[in-house]
């Protein structure tokens, strides 16, 4: 099978004023770099809004939750550190809509970039703007490419749909030069989850939420994965960090 390149991009901190059921208090803000073995550069997600940068706190995103992003956090910079300016994505794809997620998608709708989300959570975002702001992911002249359900990109990489936290969440599937990895992102955003099965509070779907941790934790069990959680402080900190390439 193809072997892939991917980087772990830490864009800031989150910390929760009361932490959720089952959450840790302070969570890293994530985001993924795969290069091909084709040649292509996609970017999973983009973190925060870069108005965020330097921030005590998250506005109304989260009432009480502070932030802690810098300037290197930004995704243009971490970008920069891999020697890319957004012009250079062959392709964003984004795992779900919310604003630590999809906060920089702005740079890269400006660059025309090709675009892509499941179609079930670009209608349900669009239709929960108390949510999932517009002003981060909908910008005219700016089309997505609009998927349903499991879907390969290219050999060696896979979007799953794994709804539940959000509806219509997407996790991905990368078989590396370094081993298979699978990212479930916020299907499973810390490793207690898997064990628990205790939701965050802003789950919208705790019955598919479940689903996708089984369905999540049978493909890791066949394709023999090793398993990034999208939020875990203590597995992120142990992990080899861009500009690094991921490995194990």
């Amino acid at each position: 099978m193809a072997a892939h390149q991917l980087y772990l991009l830490t864009l800031g901190e989150l910390a929760y004023p009361n932490p959720a059921k089952g959450a840790p208090e302070r969570v890293p803000i994530t985001a993924y770099l795969i290069r091909t073995a084709r040649g292509r550069t996609i970017l999973v997600d983009s973190g925060a809004p870069a108005a965020l940068t330097g921030a005590a706190d998250s506005g109304n995103r989260i009432p009480g939750a502070s932030v802690s992003i810098a300037p290197e956090d930004d995704i243009v910079a971490r970008l920069g550190k891999l020697g890319l300016r957004p012009s250079d994505i062959s392709l964003l794809v984004t795992s779900h809509f919310d604003w630590e997620h999809c906060g920089g998608h702005a740079v890269f709708a400006e660059a025309g970039t090709p675009a892509l989300v499941q179609r079930a959570h670009y209608e349900h975002a669009l239709a929960h703007p108390e949510r999932y702001d517009p002003a981060l992911f909908s910008f005219p002249g700016w089309e997505y490419q609009l998927i349903e359900g499991d879907t390969e990109i290219e050999r060696g990489i896979a979007l799953l749909e794994t709804s539940g936290e959000s509806i219509g969440h997407q996790s991905v599937y990368v078989n590396t030069a370094n081993g298979a990895v699978l990212l479930p992102i916020d299907a499973i955003p810390w490793t207690s989850i898997a064990q628990t099965r205790e939701f965050p509070e802003w789950t919208e779907d705790a019955v598919a939420a479940n689903e996708s941790v089984e369905k999540l934790m049978e493909f890791a069990l066949d394709y023999r994965t090793y398993t990034i959680f999208g939020h875990d402080p203590e597995q992120w900190a142990s992990l080899p960090a861009s500009p690094r390439a991921f490995n194990r």
